[in-house]
């Protein structure tokens, strides 16, 4: 495996936990729409490091979801979250930053962000051990 696809790993998962953190900030702050913004990212950060570590990198937030649905989920890689969860939380995260007048609710964005952390809790550790075995060529 190319060093550089574990170096963009290790980046995401930073990023990811980056951008979780800034999205219980604003959370907390009451920024909802910005807090579903960074719990879907922390999420997507995370995704694209599984995927990169396959040698697969891809321009469009909907090729990302759909080949690690169709790797990781369909193949029950991963059991503790579905496909729904994602989906919902892209789906929340492209209203709350191109609908107008759309507002999302603090129950909206507490769901968002608990289902981002369930999702990043089962993806993290995968990725680390992925890490740890791979060989570097």
């Amino acid at each position: 495996m190319d060093k550089n696809f574990i170096e963009i790993a290790k980046y995401d998962i930073s990023q990811s936990n980056r951008v979780y953190k800034s999205a219980l900030l604003l959370f907390e702050d009451g920024d909802y729409n910005s807090s579903i913004n960074r719990a879907y990212y922390a999420v997507f950060h995370l995704l694209c490091a599984v995927l990169i570590l396959d040698g697969k990198s891809f321009k469009e937030h909907s090729a990302v979801l759909s080949e690690f649905n169709k790797i990781y989920l369909k193949e029950k890689i991963f059991t503790e979250f579905s496909y729904k969860m994602i989906e919902k939380l892209s789906r929340t995260r492209n209203n709350s930053d191109y609908t107008d007048m759309f507002w999302a609710s603090k129950e909206e964005a507490k769901e968002q962000l608990d289902n981002a952390k369930l999702i990043c809790d089962a993806i993290q550790p995968y990725i680390n051990e992925r890490i740890k075995s791979i060989d570097i060529e």
